[in-house]
Parts: structure tokens; sequence; C-alpha cells
């Protein structure tokens, strides 16, 4: 009987834990709400868990006021970090933050860039993507394979990415390859200032470039962080080493990029993504390379996406002079997967 009642009290605590997640509520305009678990708010979008439908997506533009327990973070479009947990106003599409020191902060909902549960759980804190995409043509023999991923992490005023990407082409006998791969580190700072350090190797077989290994140190500023939008610049030095098949050198160049993502949700539900980064030389003055790279993506189904993507590398003044200036490609499909 003992052994009867203590698996009862366990099952019932259990039980509790499980049920005491599902806290959030979400109300609409139309009197209508749901109960749940807040997963996610990014790119005007809620990720949100229920018992009955499992997980879904809200537009966050549509949701009228909201309701969450547990501790989160917010990103706001002036570029503060801020924690607490978020309660809902008189007031459609106005919420009250209820800080940890329980100092409330009114917030517009249009203001609200990204929410994400601060879990002390630490394998909450990633989120990722992996893509991949092939092409064949038997009139030239070409084949075509591609792959990337990157994982992120986020916690505080800090952000942690590692990425790599590879892209391979076959022509008859001939085989080009492409990679690149790192470690990015982002620290944010008042008024949407923010630190990077980007530590990355990279390598181009069309460009005759065997491995180039990269240390960048800057600063970037936020011009636009919206729900739908987000563009920043950044500039700083960076220092490398490349080497090809028959020379190595030492450079030391600037770096200065913009990037720029634009979401949009409304049937077809789109995000496009731009990066564009210019590389002054400054120890061999007159030399500059640039790198342009975009993405297109649709989703089809929940967190799965078909995707176009392109790319183009420039060198004015490639160490060896006989070695292409530019190489470039146009990804027409592929799959992409968010975790």
């Amino acid at each position: 009987m003992q052994k009867h009642k203590f698996l009862l009290v366990i099952f019932i605590f259990i039980t509790q834990l499980v049920t005491a997640a599902k806290i959030d509520t979400v109300y609409f305009q139309n009197g209508n709400k749901i109960t749940g678990e807040v997963k996610i708010m990014e790119n005007n979008l809620l990720e949100f868990s229920t018992d009955d439908a499992g997980k879904i997506k809200i537009e966050w533009s549509e949701i009228d006021s909201i309701y969450i327990k547990q501790r989160i973070r917010i990103e706001h479009s002036d570029g503060r970090v801020l924690f607490g947990t978020l309660r809902p106003t008189r007031k459609p599409k106005v919420a009250i933050l209820l800080k940890d020191d329980m100092t409330p902060l009114l917030l517009k909902h249009i203001n609200i860039a990204t929410i994400a549960p601060d879990d002390i759980n630490f394998l909450t804190r990633f989120d990722g993507k992996i893509s991949s995409g092939f092409s064949y043509t038997k009139a030239s023999e070409l084949g075509r394979f591609n792959f990337a991923g990157n994982i992120l992490y986020r916690h505080n005023l800090n952000q942690f990415e590692i990425n790599y990407s590879v892209l391979t082409e076959r022509e008859n006998e001939n085989q080009n390859e492409k990679q690149n791969g790192g470690i990015h580190y982002i620290r944010l700072l008042p008024r949407k200032w923010f630190f990077i350090s980007h530590l990355f190797a990279e390598s181009n077989s069309e460009l005759n470039l065997q491995l180039r290994t990269n240390c960048v140190l800057g600063f970037g500023n936020t011009l636009i962080y919206t729900n739908h939008s987000v563009m920043y610049v950044a500039g700083g030095l960076n220092t490398n080493r490349e080497t090809t098949s028959d020379n190595s050198t030492f450079n030391l160049e600037g770096a200065l990029s913009l990037n720029f993502t634009v979401y949009k949700y409304s049937s077809p539900e789109l995000s496009f993504y731009f990066k564009g980064t210019v590389y002054p030389s400054i120890n061999n003055f007159g030399r500059f390379r640039t790198n342009l790279e975009s993405t297109l993506s649709w989703e089809v189904l929940n967190d799965l996406f078909f995707k176009w993507t392109f790319y183009h590398d420039f060198d004015n003044r490639p160490l060896n002079s006989d070695d292409p200036l530019s190489d470039w490609a146009i990804g027409l499909l592929g799959i992409e997967y968010k975790f």
C-alpha cells in the first residue's frame, strides 16, 4: 500500500512538472485564447507548444495580448536586451515586462523584436539548421552537391555560432570544391552596438586557394531591428594567412560588411538574406577582395524550407597572377530544416 502511495505521489509530481511548463497564454482579438509554452518569437513568428495541436506558429502581429509566466529574454528594437516575465494590459498589443527586480516596463508589441525563454537548461538555448541540395545534368555531365549547417547559442548578451558549408562541382573528370567554416562570437552593447570576433577558414579550388585562415575583430551597429527585418553594418580588422599550390603569405586587411534580412509571412511565407563584405588590404595597398552571398527560402512544411542560394567571390590581385579573379555559383533548389 505504501509503495502504491509513493508511486502515486511520483506520478502527480511528474504530471505537475509537465503541465507547469504549459503556463503561457496567447489572446486573440476575437476573444479566443490558447494555453501552452512559448518556444521562441523571431522573424514575426511565435512558436507555441500546445498539448492538443503540438507546436504551432502564430504571426506576432495577429496576437492581441500575451501572458508569459516563464522568465524570458527580449531583444527590443532599440537594441536593449531585457529579462523578466510578460503580462498583458488592457490595451491591445501592449504588454508589461515585469523585470527581475519586480520593476514594470511598458512595451509595445511592435517594438519587441525577439522573445526566447531564458531557461536554466543549457541545451534549450541552442538553435540550428541544416540544408542540402544536389543537381546533375546528363548532357554536360555536371553534378553539384552542397551542404551547410550551423548551431547558434544565445545567453544574456552573448551569442556564439558554429557554421560549416561545402559546395562540390564535378564536370566530366574535373572537380572543384569550396569550403567555409568557423566560430563566431557577438557581444551586445548599448545603443545597438555590438562587438564581433570571427575565427574561420576557407578554401576554393576554382581560385587555387588551398587554405585561408582568418581572424576578425571589430564592432558593428544595428540600423534596423524589427520583427520583420534586420539590417546591420560592421567593420574591423582581419588578419589572415593564404596558401595556394605554390605560394603562401600573411595579410592584414580591413573588413567592412553589410547584412540585411527581410521576412514575409503572409502567403507565400518567404525570407531573404543578403550579406556583402569588402576586404581592402592594408599591407598590400591596392588589393581588395569582395564576398557576396544571398539566400531566398520559403517554407513548404513546418520547419522545412526550399531555398535558392547565390555567392560571388572576387579578388583583384590573387597571389598568383594567372589564377582566376572570381568565382560564383547559383543553387536553384535546396532543402533546409530548422531545429
